[in-house]
């Protein structure tokens, strides 16, 4: 969880200098050689993070990503299921 938790401030670290309207997105490698894939929304506000169940991807998030306020700083992770 610990090394989770570092990945997705790194994420949300990169993402600031992406722009302010540029959506981020990319995958990062393990040590085990597994990729992890993430999305990211940039925004102003807080940052949200969100991670999809075992049988979805980011896609499962477009309605909700609709109707969410624009200055939410958005990260998706995609852990390997």
């Amino acid at each position: 969880m610990i090394r989770l938790a570092a990945c997705i401030a790194s994420l949300v670290c990169t993402a600031a200098f992406a722009g302010p309207h540029a959506t981020v997105h990319g995958s990062v490698v393990r040590q085990d050689g597994a990729h992890i894939a993430y999305h990211i929304r940039p925004g102003d506000g807080p940052t949200l993070v969100l991670i999809p169940g075992s049988w979805g991807d980011y896609r499962v998030f477009d309605g909700f990503m609709e109707t969410l306020d624009p200055s939410f700083h958005v990260v998706i992770v995609e852990l390997r299921g």
